[in-house]
């Protein structure tokens, strides 16, 4: 694009040095086609390439699938672990964690976050790995969200 602009100023400045001698755009591009390498068909085509490759470019993209981490309530698990958990894996600050922890205790289950497959499935991990430390039954999984 840049060379197309530079090639159109040499024109221009040729054109108002040179009043006397008519030259066209054609010519020009066919005096300069060897330093340049470029012609009038071959930036067109060009043109066409970019545009082309941009919408390829579009098309291909495409929103990796999210899946959601859920706790799930058991009757040993204390809600302070669940609290800590909630904090230091999910990252929640208190006052959330501990409406997440309510939230989890009546309804069964409660979802702590969104990410794609790697994240979710580690962080389904640390949870596990921590209430396996701690000896809680505690059980965390993923779910694929729409």
């Amino acid at each position: 694009m840049w060379m197309a602009a530079s090639i159109q100023r040499r024109w221009a400045i040729l054109n108002r040095c040179n009043q006397k001698k008519s030259k066209t755009k054609e010519t020009f591009f066919k005096k300069n086609q060897k330093n340049i390498g470029l012609t009038v068909e071959n930036l067109e085509e060009e043109k066409q390439n970019k545009e082309e490759s941009a919408l390829l470019t579009l098309t291909r993209l495409k929103q990796p699938p999210r899946y959601g981490v859920f706790l799930l309530n058991d009757d040993i698990t204390t809600m302070d672990f669940v609290v800590s958990i909630l904090k230091d894996v999910f990252w929640f600050n208190q006052q959330d964690a501990e409406e997440l922890m309510l939230k989890i205790h009546h309804e069964g289950r409660g979802q702590c976050g969104v990410y794609s497959f790697d994240v979710a499935q580690t962080k389904c991990e640390q949870v596990k790995k921590m209430a396996k430390e701690n000896n809680f039954p505690l059980q965390c999984v993923l779910e694929k969200t729409p």
